[in-house]
């Protein structure tokens, strides 16, 4: 099955709109400071392109000329990067895929967006760990993660704050908020009730505050 990734006349141009870096954009508020945006696009009504991809979970984003997206092909677990402009996909990379994660069906195999700073793209698969990628598709670094224990298999997608690569990996046996330096790729683990959880980052003004939310609980 195919799914086309469509781009609506909103985004087709930087100038029209600022980049959505990661899961629900910056901050992952899911709240875009752009104005004037359309509030009707269908098959012919402010399409710019489509472009057939392979199906996925994950939410594309948009970062200078390039747009990337996670997706799988079969067995394979894909990340794609588009052509912001014209749709035209510029490379695909295949990561390793040592297990097959259980999931309940309205998951898939690719359900975490990727995130990027503007000069690398960070994706986690459940069924491999965390990969990192040049803009331009250079492998740069990969850390394995798990086997994990997890009912609904995963969907949490990694968030970057300052040199640090965040990501929550619930699971029914243990749980861990995976933290990665950019620059030694060294993991850090901190203890987390499982839960169906976002990450959200807000600037308080004196300090910026992390929130993950948990049932009937959120921690910050």
């Amino acid at each position: 099955m195919r799914q086309l990734l469509t781009l609506v006349l909103a985004i087709a141009n930087s100038a029209l709109a600022a980049d959505w870096p990661q899961f629900r954009g910056p901050n992952g508020l899911g709240v875009s400071a752009d104005k004037n945006l359309p509030v009707q696009f269908g098959p012919q009504k402010n399409v710019v392109w489509k472009t057939e991809l392979p199906p996925g979970h994950s939410s594309p984003i948009v970062v200078g000329s390039r747009i990337f997206v996670t997706a799988y092909e079969g067995e394979k677990l894909l990340t794609i990067a588009l052509h912001r402009a014209t749709g035209k996909i510029l490379w695909k990379r295949e990561a390793p895929r040592p297990r097959r994660e259980y999931m309940q069906d309205t998951n898939s195999p690719a359900s975490g967006s990727p995130v990027s700073d503007g000069r690398s793209v960070y994706v986690f698969f459940g069924d491999f760990g965390i990969l990192c990628y040049g803009v331009d598709g250079e492998d740069r670094w990969r850390v394995p993660l798990g086997p994990f224990n997890n009912a609904n298999g995963h969907g949490a997608s990694p968030v970057l704050i300052d040199d640090m690569l965040i990501l929550i990996c619930d699971q029914d046996t243990f749980d861990a908020k995976a933290e990665t330096d950019l620059s030694l790729c060294d993991i850090c683990n901190r203890d987390r009730p499982c839960s169906v959880s976002k990450l959200t980052l807000e600037d308080l003004g004196t300090h910026r505050c992390l929130s993950m939310w948990r049932q009937q609980q959120a921690t910050g």
